[in-house]
C-alpha cells in the first residue's frame, strides 16, 4: 500500500506542474489580447496547448480518484477524529480521517 500512498503524491505532484502550467499559458493568452497581437498561431497554438493540459489535467484527477479508491479499499483503517480551522471564519470543522492512509472516513 505505500507504493500507493507514494504513487498518489507523485500524481498530486503532477498536478499541480499541469496547473501552473495552465494558469502560465492563461497568463499569455491575456497578453496577446490585451497587446492585441495579431499573431494568430501563437494564439492557435496557445489554445491547443491549453486544451491538452486540460484534459491531462482531468486523465490526472481521474487516476487520483482510482487510486485513493483502491487505497481505501485496501486500508486496514485507523479512524481519528480531528478538528481543522476553517478560514476566514475562525470556526472549526471536525473531519474523521485514517491515519494510516489519510482518506476521509465514507
Amino acid at each position: 500500500m505505500n507504493i500507493l500512498i507514494t504513487t498518489k503524491q507523485n500524481y498530486y505532484s503532477v498536478l499541480q506542474h499541469i496547473n501552473a502550467l495552465i494558469d502560465t499559458y492563461r497568463e499569455i493568452e491575456l497578453c496577446l489580447k490585451c497587446n492585441n497581437n495579431n499573431i494568430n498561431n501563437i494564439s492557435t497554438n496557445n489554445t491547443n496547448i491549453l486544451l491538452t493540459l486540460e484534459t491531462e489535467r482531468k486523465n490526472t484527477e481521474s487516476i487520483i480518484n482510482e487510486i485513493e479508491e483502491k487505497i481505501y479499499n485496501l486500508c486496514d483503517h485507523n479512524f481519528i477524529v480531528d478538528y481543522i480551522d476553517v478560514y476566514p471564519c475562525e470556526m472549526m470543522k471536525k473531519i474523521t480521517y485514517c491515519s494510516i492512509c489519510e482518506s476521509m472516513k465514507k
